[in-house]
């Protein structure tokens, strides 16, 4: 493989070559800035949320269910990312029998504290009590130690 199982490196994509059953990515390790994109107008989204998704924990535990969807499942969803990049391995992999309400997090013992924090806060199972929802909703999530390096403000979107 070109990037290595368990180094989660921000990289950059430089170059793609697509094979009928391959992809091939040439990417360089880059330090830098992450541009986060809403697609929410986008018009080619599609409406249901695909089964590997859902089977890979990338969607929210109540989705497919029959709660009411919120933002909470964007949240979980964001979690569900970062955790990947941070530990460098799918939340799947680390709990392939899912999360319910009684799961512990399995989480690397090198990850810093403000980060097994967001990520605690943001895979919570209960929708209202993930970071983000909620007394506070966006402001809670922004001012969390994670994220105490980062100069809001100063963000241009």
């Amino acid at each position: 493989t070109i990037i290595p199982h368990g180094v989660p490196y921000m990289t950059k994509l430089l170059r793609y070559f697509v094979s009928e059953d391959s992809i091939f990515l040439h990417l360089e390790h880059v330090q830098g800035h992450i541009r986060l994109t809403y697609f929410g107008q986008w018009s080619e989204v599609e409406p249901q949320c695909c089964g590997e998704a859902v089977d890979n924990l990338y969607s929210a535990p109540e989705v497919g269910g029959i709660s009411e969807l919120t933002e909470a499942c964007d949240w979980w969803s964001f979690g569900s990312l970062l955790y990947e990049l941070l530990t460098g391995m799918a939340l799947s992999q680390s709990h392939p029998s899912g999360i319910q309400a009684h799961t512990q997090l399995q989480l690397p013992e090198w990850l810093s504290r403000p980060a097994a924090s967001l990520l605690t806060e943001l895979l919570q199972f209960e929708p209202t009590r993930r970071l983000g929802m909620g007394e506070g909703g966006v402001s809670k999530l922004k001012s969390h130690p994670f994220f105490s390096t980062i100069h809001w403000s100063k963000l241009v979107g």
